[in-house]
């Protein structure tokens, strides 16, 4: 079967849309499953203040860590993306950040901010594989004049991973009746919630 190249106006083989929605959706799931393992710092503030007497000035600071990490680490893993391709990107990215999440659990037996900082500081590395991993496998799949609606989906996939994250790990939080930080397993840690949603204290960044 041929297909036209044509950049104005592209025709795709038979078939061809479906599979691009397929691959948007899983890898828009998985994208979008990245922010349970960030924003669940939210819910567990309130709780690591109560039981480890934190101040705001060392939560920032943890936060801080974290923004540090995923910037520099959305620069490297640019260039690294390139070399190992988006699928093993974004697996290691995965891997990674439920592992820390596990680790950052059982960190409670050390309650030292020194401790949380650093695990923290690697979750923000590990998150920083996410997104060169999705656009490296995604943009393939879309050619120039196409390029705007990859960034719309993209967007829309970045702001219901958020509201998602959100949402689900607050009613966890709220029906579990969990006040601090958890010491569960990686994969259980990614939806679970910490004390209330309502806290003075600064979030972990989008």
């Amino acid at each position: 079967m041929s297909v036209s190249l044509s950049e104005g106006n592209p025709h795709h083989p038979r078939g061809f849309r479906a599979r691009r929605g397929l691959n948007w959706g899983l890898i828009g799931l998985l994208y979008a499953s990245y922010y349970m393992c960030r924003y669940n710092f939210r819910f567990a503030t309130p709780g690591m203040v109560e039981e480890f007497g934190f101040s705001t000035f060392q939560i920032t600071g943890m936060i801080s860590a974290w923004s540090l990490a995923y910037g520099t680490g959305q620069l490297v893993n640019g260039l690294l993306t390139d070399r190992i391709g988006g699928k093993t990107a974004m697996l290691i990215g995965a891997t990674g950040t439920i592992l820390i999440n596990l680790i950052f659990g059982f960190a409670s037996f050390a309650g030292t901010f020194a401790t949380f900082a650093g695990i923290w500081l690697l979750n923000g590395y590990f998150q920083s594989f996410g997104a060169p991993g999705m656009i490296k496998m995604n943009a393939a799949w879309f050619r120039r004049t196409e390029r705007g609606t990859f960034a719309g989906i993209f967007g829309f996939m970045i702001q219901a991973g958020w509201a998602w994250g959100q949402s689900f790990i607050y009613h966890f939080s709220v029906s579990s009746g969990k006040s601090s930080e958890p010491r569960f397993p990686g994969a259980f840690h990614r939806t679970s919630g910490q004390s209330g949603p309502k806290s003075s204290l600064p979030l972990s960044e989008a």
